[in-house]
């Protein structure tokens, strides 16, 4: 991660990301708050929803709250 990224990271209370899975383990790391949200399909975003994906895997393990 970026230095200035790790200085924002750090500096956060909370942080508000997409659900990739760099942006969500940085987060867990500093052992932030994160609210996160998956780029879709629907919208063009990414060409498939591996990050709904992520987030399931995410929530089964105990990392975040669905």
């Amino acid at each position: 991660m970026p230095d200035e990224l790790t200085k924002l990271y750090k500096e956060a209370r909370i942080v508000k990301s997409q659900a990739g899975t760099g942006s969500l383990i940085n987060g867990l790391k500093l052992n932030k708050k994160i609210i996160s949200i998956p780029r879709l399909t629907k919208y063009g975003e990414v060409v498939d929803d591996h990050q709904v994906e992520i987030l399931d895997e995410f929530y089964k393990i105990n990392y975040i709250l669905s």
